[in-house]
């Protein structure tokens, strides 16, 4: 990854609570769309996945309209391969 897309990237780490309900544990990957975080949820007890995008596209509204759209048509999608969404904050 360029530095240049790194600086788009927030900067977290492992302990951080964030939306005042997760608290993350460790990055589990980085790439061009972001970055995946390890995280306990701490309502409902479980580990859970959290993924942050690039400032860059946070604040393309075009982009983040996209996102949610595609968000709202997988929900209904279940496969043992497929991702379950159950937040976009």
């Amino acid at each position: 990854m360029s530095g240049e897309l790194d600086a788009t990237i927030r900067d977290f780490s492992g302990g951080q609570k964030v939306f005042n309900r997760y608290t993350l544990i460790k990055t589990l990957g980085r790439g061009g769309m972001g970055v995946v975080w390890l995280a306990r949820d701490e309502e409902l007890e479980r580990n859970v996945a959290l993924k942050f995008l690039p400032e860059l596209i946070v604040h393309d509204r075009a982009v983040l309209g996209d996102m949610k759209r595609e968000t709202r048509r997988s929900l209904d999608l279940t496969h043992k391969n497929i991702v379950r969404i159950y937040d976009f904050v």
